[in-house]
């Protein structure tokens, strides 16, 4: 999926408007508003708001207890469950131990990059067992 790129201007102007919409009793979806006035779909703005721009979001990098909650969190949860990893419901679990929000992406993207290392590390363990037994 291509990168949609957002521009200051245009992440001023969906804070703004999430900024007024905080205190309304407002029923429509403001993501499907703000498409009528910036060349973005709803879809694409919410991914915005929820990834980079909520003024909720911790931004900071992950500590050793954070990175370990998500790793015990998705080993159990992909031992138990025969679907897709509830990205959803780890953010919120994590809300609840930590009490802070972190965005589903930052927590799809770290457990993604350690599974990449791993399976790495795994070819590179066998290479090197590859090697030993045909010349040792």
């Amino acid at each position: 999926m291509p990168q949609i790129n957002f521009n200051k201007d245009v992440d001023n102007i969906i804070i703004n408007y999430m900024t007024k919409l905080k205190g309304s009793n407002r029923k429509s979806c403001p993501f499907a508003m703000l498409s009528r006035k910036i060349p973005y779909s709803p879809n694409q703005i919410f991914q915005h708001w929820c990834d980079k721009l909520d003024p909720k979001l911790c931004k900071t990098s992950f500590n050793y207890n954070e990175k370990n909650y998500i790793i015990n969190w998705v080993m159990k949860f992909l031992a138990e469950n025969d679907k897709n990893i509830s990205w959803k419901k780890l953010q919120s679990e994590m809300v609840n131990e930590f009490g802070i929000l972190r965005s589903k992406r930052d927590m799809k993207n770290f457990w993604y990059a350690k599974k990449r290392r791993q399976d790495r590390q795994k070819e590179n363990v066998l290479d090197l067992q590859l090697l030993e037994d045909r010349y040792f």
